[in-house]
């Protein structure tokens, strides 16, 4: 997580959503950010970008055991309609 904060130094989440149940819970959460550096290949652009991430997870007690994630890359599908637009 420390490139990931040092790219986009900003970087700010929203918690939107968690339901749980028995050992399970899901959340929902949005991050916004400013990318400075480059980041996975896609060289630097200033630009602001937000994108929503859910995890699933599985508990052992009070600990998190197994993390599943998923999210919508908004980020890249911008920065890809961008490139493709010049």
């Amino acid at each position: 997580m420390a490139k990931f904060f040092d790219d986009f130094p900003d970087a700010g989440y929203t918690l939107n959503d968690v339901f749980c149940t028995g050992d399970k819970g899901v959340w929902r959460g949005t991050w916004n950010a400013t990318q400075r550096k480059e980041w996975e290949g896609i060289p630097e652009t200033g630009r602001k970008a937000k994108w929503t991430v859910i995890i699933i997870g599985r508990f052992e007690g009070d600990k998190l055991a197994e993390i599943t994630q998923a999210f919508k890359d908004q980020f890249r599908a911008t920065e890809v309609a961008a490139e493709g637009a010049e």
